[in-house]
């Protein structure tokens, strides 16, 4: 299996969702450290949308950024 890297945007399969959750492939930056990574069989992702909502816990990336 390849190892992502923190910082990286990968597609994730969000299948089965439940309830309200976001079903489907959608791109996600990769949180979790370098070595987690490489040696836990769980990665610490953030999901990623196109859709801008003012929530207090929303943050933007920059395409400069990225």
């Amino acid at each position: 299996m390849t190892a992502c890297k923190r910082g990286e945007i990968w597609l994730v399969n969000f299948n089965p969702g439940r309830g309200s959750e976001q079903k489907g492939i959608r791109p996600a930056l990769i949180i979790q450290n370098d070595t987690g990574n490489q040696y836990a069989s769980t990665t610490i992702i953030a999901a990623i949308t196109t859709t801008l909502k003012k929530y207090p816990v929303t943050v933007i990336i920059d395409k400069g950024k990225s």
